[in-house]
């Protein structure tokens, strides 16, 4: 869920479908969808949504993708992914997540203001 969390901080909601490699978060990207979810909506519905429409632009891709694949055609990759891979502060992770008074189900908005209280005391 710690993707979800740092989503909803930044209101920046994509689905993404990636190259599996030995290490995580360094397959190049095939697929992005931004998604737009309202403030409203907490953290636990994110996530179902996320995973909902994942399986949903998955399967409508699945099909020409492995044709592509047992041809031996080229995909198109549309952007190459940081050979270093992404951080997320995990110090920050665990302060925020114990700010969810409500766990997950805490609303978007409550998780951004949560955050910005939590940024001013450790930078």
């Amino acid at each position: 869920m710690y993707p979800v969390l740092w989503s909803a901080v930044f209101n920046n909601f994509a689905i993404c479908l990636h190259f599996v490699s030995k290490k995580i978060d360094r397959g190049d990207l095939i697929f992005r969808k931004k998604i737009k979810i309202s403030k409203d909506k907490s953290l636990f519905f994110s996530y179902n949504y996320i995973e909902k429409n994942s399986l949903l632009y998955f399967s409508k891709i699945w099909i020409s993708l492995r044709k592509k694949l047992i041809d031996n055609i080229r995909i198109k990759i549309i952007k190459q992914v940081n050979r270093e891979g992404t951080y997320n502060n995990l110090f920050k992770s665990k302060i925020l997540i114990s700010s969810l008074n409500i766990g997950w189900k805490t609303k978007i908005k409550d998780v951004q203001k949560n955050y910005r209280l939590i940024k001013k005391y450790f930078k």
